[in-house]
């Protein structure tokens, strides 16, 4: 459209990085939501780096791969579980946070399987500290590419209906400090691409 853009932060490593966990850790994923969300928030230390096919925002490094860092005793299956949970979070939050490079963001929409837990959106409007608009539409990848594609050549397109919106709350002083560890370990980590990409 004339004297407009499509600001676009693409991430490889949501969705793939929680089901390829979701399966290592044998979780339906019912029992991750129950398991997950019984641990502390920072899951006492561990912190995961969802990066296992390389990325892209904000990083554009194909090489970099995914780690769990901070392993202990402590931990169990379900630290495992919360801590990717938090990995994707986190990863969501630094490429929104290269959105808002570009201007302010007021609220998100959310579809698809991260709309689905009450537990899950809570934990996402917390780190990205956004309003989350949940909507009750299937294939919502698809229906955006078709409502842009319709708007560039003059359709227009009822707003889809918003099921349920989710507040952010602050984040507590333990996922804080897991968000601040998260955004030293690509640093720190990036050296050793070379030797652990695959």
């Amino acid at each position: 459209m004339p004297q407009q853009w499509y600001g676009l932060a693409a991430m490889q490593n949501a969705g793939l990085a929680l089901e390829w966990v979701r399966g290592l850790l044998g979780y339906t994923w019912p029992e991750v939501y129950a398991e997950a969300f019984a641990i502390e928030p920072g899951c006492a230390g561990l912190t995961f780096l969802p990066y296992l096919t390389g990325e892209r925002t904000p990083h554009l490094d194909p090489q970099i791969r995914g780690s769990w860092t901070g392993l202990s005793l402590v931990h169990t299956r379900a630290h495992l579980m919360r801590s990717s949970l938090e990995g994707v979070a986190f990863a969501v939050r630094q490429g929104l946070d290269a959105l808002r490079a570009t201007g302010s963001i007021d609220a998100l929409r959310l579809a698809g399987g991260g709309s689905i837990d009450p537990q899950w959106r809570q934990l996402l409007a917390d780190v990205l500290q956004v309003p989350l608009h949940s909507m009750s539409v299937s294939a919502a990848s698809a229906q955006g590419a078709a409502r842009l594609a319709g708007m560039a050549i003059g359709l227009e397109f009822p707003a889809p209906a918003v099921a349920q919106v989710t507040e952010p709350r602050s984040m507590s002083p333990n996922l804080e400090a897991a968000w601040q560890r998260f955004g030293q370990l690509y640093p720190r980590l990036a050296g050793f691409r070379s030797t652990f990409a695959g």
